[in-house]
């Protein structure tokens, strides 16, 4: 991967929102996992290594920094933390109906 990837995956760990919308953003590995911000700022090191030299069977090359905008919520592949699309419908994200 070129340096110009691991200067986009950079900006990610230091702004994992889009700009302008606010709309969150992931981080998705080779594998198919993603990873939150949080866990892709604690593990940077590893992710650069494996990204720069891809190893088969390398669980933190990084593939590409998407937005998460329509999905159902997925789970950080190192944390477990669930992480809500922009425009997620699960029960959690909606807001609960008042009855009158």
């Amino acid at each position: 991967m070129s340096r110009l990837f691991i200067e986009q995956v950079k900006d990610y760990i230091r702004a994992p929102f889009a700009f302008p919308g606010g709309y969150k953003k992931v981080l998705v590995m080779t594998d198919g996992g993603i990873l939150c911000d949080a866990c892709a700022k604690d593990n940077f090191r590893l992710i650069a290594e494996s990204t720069r030299e891809p190893v088969p069977g390398d669980q933190w090359a990084a593939d590409y920094v998407e937005l998460f905008l329509e999905d159902e919520p997925e789970e950080c592949a190192h944390c477990y933390t669930a992480i809500h699309a922009a425009y997620c419908e699960c029960q959690e994200c909606e807001p609960e109906e008042v009855n009158q």
